[in-house]
């Protein structure tokens, strides 16, 4: 990847093809997430009706966990790999409107598995390779 430097900040993750393909990675796995839940709530309309007024959150993500905890009774917090699929989320929230500067949310949600020097996203095959495995445990 090319990096551009500012501030004295080298950064290997904004305006690169691999920033792009990065970014769309993220996209397609936290769509997938979130396509997976939205289905299994869909079974459900019936037997476990949503809340009329709503679940109140600060983010998408936390509105999920709050519907699922209120209408089902799961907690998706206490799901083993749950913290990936924040990290995930957050990232590439980081990415589409961040331009892949980590966010506060970011910083103080997750394990911070994918940042590479300078405080970025980083995705490229070195990071993925040393840290990918870390998401599953």
């Amino acid at each position: 990847l090319h990096g551009s430097e500012d501030d004295g900040v080298i950064r290997t993750y904004a305006g690169t093809l691999g920033g792009a393909l990065a970014t769309m990675a993220l996209t397609m796995i936290s769509s997938t997430s979130k396509s997976f839940l939205d289905q299994m709530k869909r079974g459900f309309e019936k037997s476990c009706p949503p809340d009329p007024k709503g679940y109140q959150s600060s983010s998408q993500l936390q509105k999920r966990v709050a519907e699922y905890k209120s209408r089902f009774g799961v907690d998706l917090e206490k799901i083993t790999t749950f913290d990936t699929i924040r990290e995930i989320e957050l990232a590439r929230n980081c990415c589409v409107h961040e331009n892949g500067k980590l966010t506060d949310d970011y910083v103080e949600q997750t394990r911070q598995r994918i940042v590479g020097e300078g405080g970025y996203i980083n995705m490229t095959p070195e990071i993925m390779d040393e840290r990918m495995n870390c998401f599953w445990k």
